[in-house]
């Protein structure tokens, strides 16, 4: 988990992209999500909070970068960034940030940010980590062992 006050992050010159947040994910963002490989209520899990934005950028039609924020307590919490691999390494995901960091300061007085990253997405850390985000804590996914059937005796 990566944490941050919105006040301290690195106004690095975020690319001109057009960025828009809607409130609920349009048929093209949930497509870019994870590939579009989604259950069937997950839409109205993202979409189940009073303070949430959906960040898009489009590029011919296309929509080639997102991100979804959401506001509590004055903290926005940073999910689901993610760009199409034809178009990384073009400030997207820097754009993405900056657009969610204005939506959740302008609209909703938020004044701390989180994420979470994979440990072993470099790319993504340097990204954050370049912004102004620092490492607040590390967590690890559990999960149930097998169970052995029991023998008849």
């Amino acid at each position: 988990m990566l944490a941050a006050r919105l006040d301290a992050l690195r106004s690095t010159r975020a690319p001109g992209a057009d960025v828009e947040i809607a409130r609920a994910p349009g048929d093209a963002w949930l497509a870019r999500f994870r590939d579009g490989a989604m259950p069937p209520d997950a839409r109205a899990l993202l979409t189940r909070h009073d303070r949430v934005g959906f960040a898009e950028i489009r590029h011919g039609g296309a929509t080639v970068a997102i991100g979804r924020g959401a506001v509590d307590d004055g903290w926005l919490g940073v999910t689901g960034v993610e760009v199409d691999p034809t178009g990384r390494r073009q400030g997207l995901a820097t754009a993405i940030m900056h657009a969610l960091w204005r939506w959740a300061v302008d609209e909703h007085g938020a004044t701390r940010s989180y994420l979470q990253v994979r440990a072993d997405n470099d790319a993504a850390l340097a990204l954050y980590e370049g912004l102004g985000y620092w490492h607040h804590h590390a967590y690890r996914y559990r999960s149930e062992p097998a169970h052995s059937t029991p023998t008849d005796h």
